[in-house]
């Protein structure tokens, strides 16, 4: 195989299978998500933003969350298959597993920080029914649909970028079982 060629494929490392060429597509994809919260957050203490920045607009943070979006469907796609190619089967239980040890034990800290510590240390008018500190905040929270906080009037300050793993959550929950070789 050339060496061309070789860099191209995936790499097996030990037992997983390894991209390197995206390692600098997910950095640019984090950076740029990253300078865009920093903006945003200049602009609620009304600083003005970065010249440099300046031209870039609103959407580009948006983007970036696509890119991070369509690398995670291409490479849960890909492992799946690959698991399917050479097992004959996709092992749906352990899928599962990874995802939920992978994601759940931080993502439920940070549900815990924005609903238990956060809340004394933020000022405003956060109380009442529709505040993002009630049953129904929390519920959607725990669920993994964050995604649907804002359509319910409820967003919850400091956590509100969880929106984003609920809808990782929920493609990994109904993604698998659409795949023809899934069973």
């Amino acid at each position: 195989m050339s060496r061309d060629r070789a860099r191209r494929v995936p790499a097996l490392v030990g037992e997983k299978i390894y991209f390197p060429g995206l390692n600098g597509l997910r950095f640019i994809a984090a950076f740029v998500v990253v300078l865009d919260h920093i903006e945003q957050i200049k602009t609620w203490f009304g600083l003005p933003p970065a010249a440099f920045l300046a031209d870039w607009g609103n959407a580009t943070g948006d983007y970036a969350v696509t890119l991070f979006f369509a690398l995670s469907g291409f490479l849960i796609t890909y492992l799946l298959l690959a698991e399917q190619r050479q097992t004959g089967t996709i092992h749906i239980r352990k899928f599962y597993l990874r995802r939920i040890l992978r994601i759940w034990p931080l993502y439920y800290l940070l549900v815990l920080i924005g609903f238990a510590a956060l809340p004394p240390l933020i000022a405003g008018d956060y109380a009442g029914p529709r505040g993002p500190y009630t049953l129904t905040g929390l519920l959607i929270h725990l669920l993994f649909a964050p995604n649907l906080a804002p359509f319910l009037g409820v967003v919850v300050p400091g956590i509100s970028h969880l929106w984003t793993i609920g809808v990782e959550e929920q493609f990994y929950l109904a993604w698998p079982p659409l795949l023809p070789c899934s069973f």
